[in-house]
């Protein structure tokens, strides 16, 4: 029933409900709901939306009549007399045993794990697509949240959406496995991530700044690929993120924005059962590293939110594609909240528990691709991690020119606090970066506000065959 179908007395009575539900319940407390109602009615009438007489006409109409809830509703009455003359089997793809060992794996992990009392898993069956086992709350019954679905709630998914940019790397030619990346400090204005163990590798092959979850390279592929292509990419696997690629800039790498789990394990399985030669590239780059707990060969990645608020592990074999998350449903952190200490390890149980007593997961022979790079002199020879991506270019790469504004030194006129330059780039199509944050695609962004001072300013071409180019200027009083 639509809220259009009310009529206005239902919805006078209806309106004085919500602020305390329970009191104002109208089989209950009939007498409360009729005071309540008089001052919905009162309000409507000091706004000028009724006047008196039509509000003491409504207050006057007959009342509502509830429904006795300690009886069956009518509709129930009559399909308990029947049900035995139309019983059906009713067929789901939930396996209630298996859900149940896998929630005795996460009970486990919680009841050593002090300071965190939450975790979900959903389990899918590849071939199919179905949903084997759930488990979106660990205790049904604990009061505040205990009837919130973690599984299905928003939290921020730190570096589980690595694999998905890795991807859109390979199928747009900026990298294959073997491609040598830049893993250095990086700094885009006041943005200046860095590794989650405080520490830098240098040059490191995509495959392996993947599976150990570096973030400078991750970083620079982002602002690479462009805000247009990576949010678009995002969307195809039903990771939708209208705006946030705004809001959170180069961070969308690192998993600032919020996704649910059911809609990443899905992402996840998608990724193993594709046929894209992307994809499988990536799974094979996840499976380079063993998963502590578990002899299986399977691929996997773990993610962290910032300041320890979730903790996550996807694991996927040929068969069957696993997302589990921990964290305190009251965004509570926790130091225990890393996803490699908490979630990795249960995952890996629950994997040896899929396969005890069969044979491992069998894998298709790999696919391997050619790069189509040259080779780099790395960042030795460029002087300076600020001038490079750390990605060595395609051939027969097109040039990308920023039109306006050109490098130089501007100065302000009397009165002027600051320049305001028209964007143009060639092609004309970007995504603008000012000093390390997002300005937005060029369709909607023509132009641009600068203080005194000196500036970068980015254009990142949404084509990928377009490298990026920048300009530097300072603005003067």
């Amino acid at each position: 029933m639509s809220a259009k179908d009310l009529t206005v007395v239902e919805a006078s009575v209806l309106c004085g409900i919500p602020q305390r539900p329970n009191r104002y319940r109208p089989d209950r407390r009939p007498d409360e709901v009729r005071v309540r109602q008089r001052r919905v009615l009162d309000a409507l009438v000091r706004s000028g939306k009724m006047t008196r007489a039509e509000a003491d006409r409504i207050f006057a109409s007959e009342r509502l009549r509830y429904r006795d809830f300690r009886q069956p509703a009518p509709f129930e009455r009559l399909g308990r007399a029947k049900e035995l003359l139309f019983v059906k089997d009713i067929l789901s793809t939930y396996d209630a045993e298996l859900t149940a060992r896998v929630k005795r794996v996460l009970a486990r992990r919680l009841a050593a794990t002090p300071g965190v009392q939450d975790a979900a898993a959903v389990l899918l069956h590849n071939a199919t697509g179905e949903t084997r086992a759930y488990v979106g709350t660990m205790d049904f019954d604990r009061k505040p949240d205990g009837q919130y679905d973690a599984a299905r709630g928003v939290r921020s998914a730190g570096s589980t959406l690595k694999p998905f940019i890795y991807a859109e790397a390979v199928a747009g030619g900026l990298i294959s496995p073997d491609t040598v990346l830049l893993d250095a400090p990086v700094r885009w204005g006041g943005y200046a991530p860095g590794n989650y163990d405080g520490a830098y590798r240098g040059a490191v092959t995509a495959a392996d700044a993947l599976s150990h979850s570096l973030n400078t390279p991750v970083i620079r592929l982002l602002a690479r690929l462009g805000e247009g292509r990576v949010t678009a990419a995002f969307a195809r696997r039903g990771l939708a993120c209208p705006d946030q690629v705004r809001t959170n800039g180069l961070a969308l790498a690192l998993g600032s924005a919020g996704y649910r789990l059911v809609d990443l394990t899905r992402a996840y399985r998608n990724m193993v059962v594709s046929t894209n030669v992307a994809d499988r590239v990536v799974v094979e780059m996840l499976r380079t590293r063993p998963l502590p707990g578990t002899d299986h060969e399977v691929a996997w990645k773990t993610g962290t939110s910032n300041n320890n608020r979730d903790a996550w592990c996807f694991v996927c074999t040929p068969e069957w594609t696993l997302g589990v998350w921990f964290g305190n449903k009251s965004g509570a952190r926790s130091e225990r909240l890393v996803g490699a200490e908490i979630a990795a390890p249960a995952a890996a149980e629950v994997f040896e528990m899929l396969y005890a007593g069969r044979s491992g997961p069998v894998w298709p022979q790999g696919h391997r691709i050619s790069s189509g790079f040259r080779s780099s002199s790395g960042s030795r020879e460029v002087g300076g991690f600020k001038d490079i991506t750390g990605l060595r270019e395609p051939k027969g790469l097109r040039a990308t020119t920023i039109l306006s504004p050109g490098p130089g030194d501007y100065q302000l006129k009397p009165g002027e606090t600051n320049v305001v330059f028209d964007l143009s780039a060639d092609p004309a199509d970007v995504c603008w970066f000012t000093d390390g944050k997002v300005l937005g695609l060029s369709s909607q962004t023509r132009s641009a506000s600068f203080a005194p001072g000196r500036h970068e300013l980015l254009a990142i071409p949404v084509d990928p065959a377009y490298p990026s180019a920048t300009v530097r200027f300072s603005v003067s009083p």
